[in-house]
């Protein structure tokens, strides 16, 4: 029976909800070296950032995200698998690595500020 474990934030990280295709413009812009865990649920056009417990401010003027409470469940698949809708963009690799929310404000925020080394004037 396939299942989705809910994962409290709080502790060690919160989640960052927002559009599936925004989120995607996002992971493209910032690059995979630079992520840290990226949850999607494609039925639902959503995705889920995991940042700092520390870092949520650093996102509040962004209106494309909603950061989710300390204790808010985020349900999970296991890495590597696509279960009940949901997969890994980008895998929780065991080694701590989060998202920096600076680099989620530029990429989501207004201007889509943050630009890839190719795109930068000359």
């Amino acid at each position: 029976m396939e299942a989705l474990a809910p994962i409290a934030s709080g502790r060690n990280w919160l989640a960052v909800e927002a559009r599936l295709l925004d989120t995607m413009y996002a992971v493209n812009r910032i690059g995979t070296e630079r992520l840290g865990p990226v949850l999607a649920d494609p039925g639902v056009e959503r995705a889920w950032w995991l940042i700092a417990p520390d870092a949520a401010e650093d996102l509040a003027d962004i209106r494309q995200v909603r950061v989710r409470p300390e204790g808010w469940p985020l349900h999970c698949p296991p890495t590597g698998w696509y279960q009940c809708g949901r997969l890994w963009i980008h895998r929780p690799d065991g080694s701590g690595q989060l998202n920096d929310p600076t680099l989620i404000a530029a990429a989501l925020g207004p201007g889509g500020g943050h630009r890839l080394p190719s795109e930068e004037p000359r």
